[in-house]
């Protein structure tokens, strides 16, 4: 996803540059599309960030299970 991201990213801003209208109204579009990019790759960032959490919140709780299971098997096992 990110990597879909960055390649968005440079093509909106080789876009951008390739566009030279050196009109006041041109400029502003320019910016304003600049910072709708900024925006957009700062929320998938996040959006991914937070994805990153959850997969390790995830797996600490697998390894918690995995961990019990196995503390059972040995309890079990000395019966």
């Amino acid at each position: 996803m990110n990597t879909k991201l960055c390649i968005l990213l440079a093509a909106s801003v080789l876009a951008l540059s390739a566009c030279k209208n050196e009109t006041p109204e041109a400029q502003q579009q320019a910016a304003e599309a600049a910072a709708a990019t900024d925006a957009a790759a700062t929320a998938a960032n996040a959006t991914a960030d937070a994805a990153q959490n959850t997969a390790d919140a995830a797996q600490n709780v697998a390894d918690k299970a995995d961990a019990a299971a196995e503390q059972a098997k040995t309890e079990e096992e000395k019966k």
